[in-house]
């Protein structure tokens, strides 16, 4: 049997609670809540710097690269 997927996104976080007692009762929804972590987690620009240390590049040949890839 097919089952249909819905993904909320909840804005107020005061009505988790409320939510998860509501979809509790209902007995066709099976569902699982999992509070995670922020979905906005920022990257640390400065945790990249010399990732590119050891490797032979230079602009020019960046570029021919870049542009002569199939599109």
């Amino acid at each position: 049997m097919a089952t249909d997927t819905i993904i909320l996104k909840i804005k107020d976080k005061k009505k988790i609670s409320f939510l998860v007692k509501l979809l509790e009762q209902l007995g066709f929804v099976d569902f699982a809540y999992n509070p995670g972590k922020k979905a906005n987690s920022k990257h640390d620009f400065f945790k990249s710097a010399g990732f590119l240390e050891n490797r032979n590049l230079n602009a020019r040949e960046l570029r021919e690269q870049a542009w002569s890839r199939n599109r």
